[in-house]
C-alpha cells in the first residue's frame, strides 16, 4: 500500500481524484449500505452489480476481492483491507481485454485472477500451518467497458 500524501482536492469543475482498492464482500456491503451517524440511509458509492459479483456460499480457504474505484479522500470503512492494485497491473489487464476483444470481436470482456501464496518450506514440516498459508484469492479487475470506461470503436 503506497504511503498517503496530503489530501487532494478537485479544481473548479473537476471531480476529486479516484483510487482503486481490492475490498472483500464485507467492505462492498458496507460501501452499498451506507448510513448516517443517525442511521439514516446514504446514496451508496458502488453499484449493487458489485455486489453480485461475490458468490452466495461462504468457500473455505478462498477470499474474494473486488476493484472498487474510490474518491481519494474517502475514509474506508473499518476493517477493509488496505490493498490496491498497481498502475502497471491496471494497464496490462485493460491492455490484455482490448486484445481479447479484438481478436474474438466481442464488445466486451472481463478479467478475473485466481492467485495462491507461496508454500513455505517451514509449512511442510508443521503439523499446524497458520490458517491463512493456503488461501486463494480471487481478484475481480472488472468489465473492460462498464469498469474502465472505455469505448469501443
Amino acid at each position: 500500500m503506497p504511503q498517503r500524501g496530503p489530501e487532494k482536492v478537485a479544481t473548479k469543475n473537476q471531480a476529486v481524484p479516484r483510487v482503486d482498492y481490492w475490498l472483500p464482500k464485507k467492505a462492498v456491503s458496507d460501501l452499498y449500505h451506507r448510513k448516517d451517524k443517525d442511521g439514516n440511509p446514504l446514496e451508496p458509492l458502488v453499484e449493487k452489480a458489485k455486489l453480485e459479483l461475490f458468490p452466495d456460499l461462504y468457500q473455505d480457504k478462498v477470499e474474494h476481492l473486488v476493484r472498487i474505484t474510490l474518491p481519494e479522500n474517502f475514509e474506508l470503512p473499518p476493517g477493509a483491507a488496505m490493498m490496491r492494485p498497481s498502475p502497471w497491473s491496471l494497464i496490462l489487464a485493460k491492455s490484455y481485454l482490448r486484445f481479447l476483444c479484438e481478436k474474438h470481436h466481442v464488445a466486451s470482456a472481463e478479467l478475473v485472477r485466481h492467485s495462491r501464496p507461496p508454500v513455505l518450506p517451514p509449512y511442510a514440516i508443521m503439523t499446524d500451518p497458520p490458517p491463512q498459508a493456503f488461501t486463494e484469492t480471487i481478484v475481480y479487475y472488472g468489465d473492460l467497458k462498464r469498469d474502465f470506461d472505455e469505448v469501443q470503436k
